[in-house]
C-alpha cells in the first residue's frame, strides 16, 4: 500500500480507491466515540479516513465518521483483506 498526498500523473493501471479527507500517521483507537481529530484535522460528518498505521493490522482500512453518533465505521470499499490490492492508491484531499 502506498499513500499519495498529491496527484501522481505517472500512476497508471494502479487501483485507486475513493479519496479520503485525511490519513493517519500513528495508531488511533477506532472504537473511540466522540468528536474526532486526526492529524490535526477536525472531522465533519461522513468524512472518510484512511487508518494505515494501526497496531492491530486488521483495523487498517478506510472508515467514515458519523458526527451524530461520534463513531467510525468501516466503509465497504476497503474493509476486507482481499480488497488490499498490492500497490493500490488512496488520495487524501
Amino acid at each position: 500500500m502506498r499513500f499519495v498526498r498529491q496527484a501522481d500523473l505517472s500512476v497508471s493501471s494502479t487501483p485507486v480507491m475513493r479519496s479520503v479527507r485525511v490519513a493517519s500517521e500513528t495508531n488511533y483507537n477506532v472504537a473511540f466515540v466522540g468528536a474526532w481529530t486526526v492529524n490535526g484535522v477536525t472531522l465533519a460528518d461522513k468524512d472518510r479516513v484512511l487508518f494505515k498505521n494501526q497496531t492491530n493490522a486488521t483495523e487498517n482500512g478506510i472508515y467514515a465518521y458519523n458526527a451524530v453518533t461520534g463513531e467510525m465505521r468501516r466503509t465497504t470499499d476497503l474493509d476486507a483483506a482481499a480488497e488490499f490490492v498490492p500497490g493500490f492508491v488512496v488520495y487524501a484531499v
